[in-house]
């Protein structure tokens, strides 16, 4: 059964579970007993958890990671030779 939101002209908003068949019939308001109309109140998907939402805020820009250049280029094969087809697993 969802919960939606009303709002009574004298006594401002309020919440009530409901269910689909009810959900356009005006409500009588708890406090005063007047009508109230409901109000469209979106949905809250998807929120993070406290400790993803901490990391989030507590989140920097990555660092930059940069390496001292070598003045030749590393030795050795660079490339491996593959026979055959090289999507075949050979076994």
């Amino acid at each position: 059964m969802p919960l939606y939101e009303f709002h009574c002209g004298a006594c401002g908003p309020f919440d009530a579970w409901r269910t689909l068949a009810e959900a356009g019939a005006p409500m009588a308001c708890p406090a005063c007993g007047g009508d109230a109309e409901r109000r469209f109140s979106p949905p809250i998907l998807g929120l993070p958890s406290p400790r993803t939402q901490r990391r989030i805020e507590q989140a920097t820009a990555p660092r930059l990671v940069s390496r001292a250049r070598s003045e030749a280029p590393p030795k050795g094969p660079t490339s491996r030779s593959v026979r055959g087809r090289p999507w075949q697993i050979s076994g």
